[in-house]
């Protein structure tokens, strides 16, 4: 007869603070129509440790690694499609001009904001800021129809150089 033994016997108990932002968690999944799992709640944690910034895919599950969660990168994938789908996560194309190619970044959407944020990312580390401007979103979709486009995805990356990296 074989006996069940947790593997993490020193759990340490959960403060109020984690509970409740656990429980924001699992409402922001139900509000969006997501049965809450144990991989959708680690991923949506593990990019809200890291907020602002954005991580891809692997290193979303590399961050839950870390933390002991077992899962694998598929689940990952699909738990950031879901995501996105649902705007829970904003996902955008970076590409990196030294290795070719692009990757997309996934961030955790704060509840209130829209799709079609605006980012400037410094291109050597990575810092960014969000800029949440309806006049400008306007203003580009103008130019875009002035040219015989339509605008149909934002959110939308600039690159720049931040004043610390420019320095170096």
């Amino acid at each position: 007869m074989s006996r069940f033994v947790p593997h993490n016997t020193n759990r340490v108990p959960m403060s109020a603070t984690a509970a409740d932002d656990k429980t924001a968690l699992l409402q922001r999944l139900r509000a969006a129509g997501l049965r809450p799992t144990v991989a959708r709640i680690a991923v949506l944690q593990a990019l809200e440790a890291c907020a602002p910034e954005r991580l891809d895919a692997e290193g979303v599950f590399h961050s839950l690694l870390k933390r002991g969660t077992s899962t694998s990168l598929g689940t990952v994938y699909r738990a950031l499609k879901d995501f996105v789908e649902r705007d829970l996560v904003s996902q955008e194309w970076w590409s990196n001009s030294l290795v070719g190619g692009g990757k997309a970044l996934y961030g955790l959407r704060q509840e209130g904001t829209k799709a079609g944020d605006i980012r400037i990312v410094c291109k050597q580390c990575g810092c960014s800021v969000d800029v949440q401007d309806s006049a400008l979103r306007e203003e580009l979709r103008l130019l875009a129809e002035s040219r015989g486009l339509t605008l149909t995805e934002l959110p939308m990356t600039a690159v720049a150089l931040c004043a610390r990296c420019a320095r170096t």
